[in-house]
């Protein structure tokens, strides 16, 4: 038996086809692995989007939300069941913002996908003062980017 597992070895068509096999096999999986990648995040693009769209809604509804001069100093614009609002308002859109920071920022190159990098910025900077307050309902390394490179930095 030895002899033969030792003749099949030394024979050059089956050592061809035992190595083209495990490339062949080696270029599917990697190519299977990186469309469902792709398609993963085409899928998760496709539902972030439609959270944003559905963000833009609230603002609609919300524009006082969408000024800056009156979400920088929230604790005075909002009172009573607007403040109430706001606060649940600006927690939505930090939990959105986390979420863009979570799947679109890439830490090791310290980039955002360009599509987020504005929106990102922009949400953030809009409730800012609100995050400073109520840091603790985000992850804090969340927390410490958004804050780390704030307007008030």
């Amino acid at each position: 038996m030895i002899d033969a597992l030792c003749e099949l070895l030394v024979n050059k068509e089956v050592i061809g086809s035992v190595l083209g096999g495990l490339i062949g096999a080696c270029i599917s999986f990697t190519v299977a692995t990186q469309v469902a990648e792709s398609e993963r995040r085409r899928d998760y693009y496709v539902h972030v989007d439609a959270r944003y769209e559905q963000l833009l809604r609230l603002y609609m509804g919300n524009p006082d939300f969408g000024d800056l001069n009156s979400t920088a100093k929230y604790e005075e614009a909002f009172s009573g069941k607007m403040s109430t609002e706001y606060h649940f308002f600006a927690w939505t859109v930090n939990d959105f913002c986390e979420s863009i920071w979570d799947t679109f920022y890439d830490s090791r190159s310290q980039k955002f996908h360009h599509h987020w990098k504005h929106i990102f910025e922009h949400h953030t900077k809009l409730h800012e003062n609100w995050l400073r307050n109520n840091q603790a309902l985000f992850e804090a390394d969340y927390v410490k980017f958004v804050l780390a490179n704030s307007s008030q930095n």
